[in-house]
């Protein structure tokens, strides 16, 4: 199997063109957890992967930097109910 690289300043250029659109957040669920929705407490600067509670929670994966530096341009959630 060939694998291709692409060069990381196609990617970052890619995201400078095109805006990124996410299907999944966990941070909406995250601050429920651990600031009970109270947004005053919570930086929205902070790198979530070197700040507890964040730091060590095992289904935070929000990562507030790269989403900055990749232009995320829109945010898709989903909800429904599983039988």
């Amino acid at each position: 199997m060939t694998q291709i690289r692409v060069p990381i300043l196609v990617i970052r250029l890619r995201f400078r063109v095109y805006n990124n659109v996410s299907r999944h957040n966990d941070l909406p669920w995250s601050l429920r957890e651990h600031v009970k929705n109270d947004l005053r407490k919570f930086d929205f600067t902070a790198n979530l992967t070197q700040v507890e509670p964040w730091k060590s929670d095992p289904y935070s994966h929000t990562d507030l930097p790269r989403i900055r530096e990749g232009r995320l341009g829109g945010q898709v959630l989903k909800t429904g109910f599983y039988m």
